[in-house]
């Protein structure tokens, strides 16, 4: 009896081992199917964010290509710009310079005028002493003339009125 009960016991205890074998087995094949969905998963994302990196990676090349156009271009403009403003810079210079030289012979054009109206105002004062002079001259000789004429006409008229002898 007592090795009937034990290979009873035995019995049990292999079918129980090998029912937990068997769930163990299930349980393995499934860790290894969610393995490989997960690997599989895992290789499709690794795929994807290598796709997704590759584009960014493209479009940041893109990008920075466009960007270093870009500061060429300023770059370039901004030369160009530079050598606009040193010219425009010499042309202010060089107007400064004809503005002084307009500033100083305007200058002297004003003392010219100032030292013309000066002596044409000289002259015309002397051409009035001169105007007046001759007319104080002129009626000087008039009364003169007037005088003479006055005195020929009394001496006239007395030789008129005298005896004749």
């Amino acid at each position: 009896q007592l090795a009937h009960d034990a290979a009873e016991e035995w019995a049990v205890k292999a079918e129980m081992a090998e029912r937990r074998s068997r769930e163990l087995e299930a349980h393995a094949a499934e860790l290894e199917r969610r393995v490989a969905i997960v690997e599989e998963a895992r290789i499709v994302d690794v795929a994807e964010v290598q796709r997704a990196a590759a584009n960014r990676e493209a479009e940041l090349g893109r990008r920075l290509a466009a960007l270093q156009r870009t500061a060429t271009e300023g770059v370039a403009a901004g030369a160009d710009l530079e050598v606009h403003a040193r010219e425009e810079a010499a042309a202010c210079v060089h107007a400064q310079g004809e503005a002084a030289a307009e500033a100083s012979m305007c200058s002297r054009l004003r003392s010219r005028l100032i030292d013309e109206e000066a002596a044409s105002a000289r002259a015309t004062s002397a051409i009035e002493v001169a105007w007046r002079q001759r007319f104080a001259e002129t009626a000087l000789r008039e009364a003169t003339l007037e005088g003479e004429l006055a005195a020929a006409l009394s001496y006239g008229v007395a030789t008129e009125d005298a005896p004749r002898e």
